[in-house]
């Protein structure tokens, strides 16, 4: 519903020749950053003054990626079973952490009396990352597979489907005409939210945390996201094969660009707005 709410919105949106990767990251927390109220934004600007190693909120939000492992690498995803229905509660299916506990953990650091500053900056950088990171569709998915990275894609995103999803469609959705120099990730955000209705934004922002993994899920398993073969209440790797690994035969797939372009901007618009609703709650009083 949410996708076909905003499909007029995306029209608008202006364009780079970036990749999602640390683009993504940015951009979404320099959307929550423009939505902060002022008590929220005095917050992070006192925290990311602490910093040693970034400038700005948006800057850190790529922080967690860094080095040749991830920080807190199990919690950058959630994985579900191949019969999976959906979400109903805040826990991981297959582990005992996950995207959904992290968003969890470091929100209530943040909103805690008893946390050191430098406990909550910490959390603050993990937090703009983590929304980001389960809005990506393929951060919730199969284990075997991991998460689309053993499925091979050909054509315009070549590659895998995971990197495909982290980077190309959303640059291709968002290449247009101006050069790719002239857009910085803020001056992207700032155009996102220039043409986003605010009827569309109350709808998005408030929805649980439940229904951003279940949506994620929904736009990772869809026929045309080409991540799985429906066969009843599961979804198979490949046609006759139900977990990668029973096969030595790699999945090969053409992604559908237009329309799966069109999602991850989506996502990336919503984590942006989610963020800022969630900061706006546990570090000051939410916009009336």
């Amino acid at each position: 519903m949410v996708r076909a709410l905003l499909a007029l919105v995306l029209l608008c949106l202006p364009s780079s020749a970036h990749a999602w990767g640390e683009l993504g990251h940015r951009i979404v927390c320099e959307i929550a950053y423009a939505e902060l109220t002022p008590t929220a934004k005095a917050e992070v600007d006192r925290l990311m003054a602490l910093d040693e190693d970034f400038e700005t909120f948006g800057k850190s939000c790529s922080w967690a990626d860094t080095h040749a492992r991830p920080r807190r690498a199990e919690e950058h995803y959630v994985n579900v079973p191949r019969d999976f229905l959906g979400f109903s509660r805040t826990e991981c299916p297959l582990a005992d952490k996950c995207v959904l506990t992290a968003i969890e953990e470091d929100s209530a650091v943040l909103a805690s009396n008893t946390a050191t500053d430098e406990e909550k900056l910490e959390s603050l950088k993990f937090l703009g990352h983590w929304v980001g990171d389960i809005h990506q569709p393929l951060h919730v998915g199969f284990q075997d597979d991991r998460g689309g990275n053993d499925i091979k894609v050909t054509g315009l995103c070549s590659g895998n489907l995971h990197s495909a999803w982290d980077s190309c469609l959303l640059e291709h959705e968002l290449q247009r005409e101006a050069p790719a120099e002239e857009l910085e990730p803020k001056k992207i955000a700032q155009g996102i939210l220039e043409v986003v209705p605010q009827w569309a934004r109350s709808f998005i922002e408030g929805a649980p945390i439940l229904e951003w993994a279940n949506t994620s899920f929904l736009n990772a398993t869809i026929p045309s996201a080409n991540y799985c073969y429906r066969k009843g209440s599961s979804c198979w790797y490949s046609e006759g094969v139900q977990r990668y690994g029973e096969s030595v035969v790699l999945r090969v797939v053409d992604l559908g660009v237009e329309s799966s372009g069109s999602v991850a901007l989506n996502q990336v618009l919503a984590a942006g707005l989610r963020l800022a609703y969630r900061l706006n709650h546990v570090l000051g009083k939410p916009t009336e």
